[in-house]
């Protein structure tokens, strides 16, 4: 029942054009900042005094940059998959064939499979970008010096440090019963809460603890993409710490959902 619960949700959200819109927002910001970094640089490419960087910068780039637009869009999709339930009265047909905890479930796992095609799909188009310009500056395409294995891990644990802000949207709908209002309260949080905090108290330890630190963190692993190792500053959790706190972070705010939502009234 889960499984078909997730593709019922996946089928209704893609049909919307905001879900493709965002995944063309995301690849177009993405080739964007890579486009600025390699014009900025072109010069320094030219005389050799910087090494033109492989394809392994190009795919890490595009994960590194991935909630600056994902936080806000993650934020709308939760509210969206619940939000519509109350509106059109949905949530009422669906849960006479499931309980509403494999509802939630699966309106949580229809959000984890959004993000995870977003950042494959900012991948392929940033690799796409930066394989064009090399091939436009030297005419060779070069795919050495990434290590494949590492990207399809780097695509996991970048999805899992998102889940958090989903699992918010989520429990900010089911309070608030509306797609507007719920995701208003995500926004708030994502765009101005964590980077007010973050500024005003950079240096206070508990800003560590936020998830877009965590997301920071976890970026770090992402040099293994290319077989290289960074030093995690101080001020940031360790890359599978930063990954196991922001998972249970989700787990915590999901349980909260689905108490509330077993105790809620759907019919009012």
């Amino acid at each position: 029942m889960l499984l078909s619960l997730v593709s019922i949700e996946w089928i209704r959200l893609s049909r919307r054009w905001l879900p493709w819109a965002a995944l063309l927002l995301c690849a177009v910001f993405s080739g964007l900042s890579l486009h600025n970094f390699y014009v900025l640089s072109a010069a320094d490419f030219a005389s050799g005094a910087v090494r033109l960087p492989g394809l392994s910068f190009d795919l890490a780039t595009a994960l590194d940059q991935t909630l600056v637009l994902g936080a806000p869009f993650i934020v709308v999709f939760g509210a969206i998959l619940i939000g519509d339930d109350f509106a059109q009265r949905t949530n009422q047909h669906w849960l006479i064939r499931a309980s509403r905890t494999t509802s939630l479930l699966a309106k949580f796992a229809t959000l984890a499979l959004l993000i995870l095609a977003w950042n494959s799909f900012t991948v392929l188009a940033s690799g796409a970008f930066g394989l064009g310009y090399k091939f436009w500056l030297t005419g060779a395409i070069n795919l050495a010096g990434v290590n494949w294995l590492q990207l399809l891990w780097a695509l996991v644990y970048m999805t899992i440090v998102c889940l958090p802000y989903g699992a918010l949207a989520l429990l900010l709908a089911l309070l608030t019963r509306s797609t507007f209002i719920g995701a208003a309260i995500g926004f708030g949080y994502a765009l101005v809460v964590e980077n007010l905090v973050g500024a005003v108290f950079a240096r206070v330890d508990l800003v560590s603890w936020l998830p877009r630190s965590l997301y920071l963190s976890a970026t770090y692993m992402l040099n293994h993409i290319g077989d290289r190792t960074v030093e995690v500053p101080a001020v940031l959790h360790e890359p599978i710490t930063a990954c196991l706190v922001a998972l249970a972070y989700a787990i915590v705010l999901l349980g909260l959902a689905i108490l509330w939502y077993r105790r809620q009234d759907v019919g009012g």
